[in-house]
């Protein structure tokens, strides 16, 4: 699940129904990228994390972070496959 918090021209944050293995997955790839982003939990039981993105359009940088993370994980599957 994916809520939009907050939206503005050059920035967006959005809270999601992940663990912070994969939260941290996407601001990586987000870093490596054109744009920028932090994240944050509030409590780490009680809460779910929150990503804040900025850049020249937030919403194509995340679906570019996550697209980049689907097409590591097929390479790394052709990889497996080889061994």
């Amino acid at each position: 699940m994916i809520e939009v918090k907050e939206e503005a021209d050059n920035s967006v944050r959005f809270e999601v129904d992940l663990d912070m293995g994969f939260v941290n997955l996407i601001h990586e790839k987000i870093w490596q990228g054109k744009g920028a982003s932090a994240y944050r939990k509030a409590h780490p039981y009680m809460s779910r994390p929150e990503i804040f993105v900025q850049g020249k359009n937030p919403k194509k940088i995340v679906s570019g972070a996550v697209e980049g993370i689907i097409s590591d994980v097929k390479e790394l599957k052709k990889l497996i496959g080889r061994i």
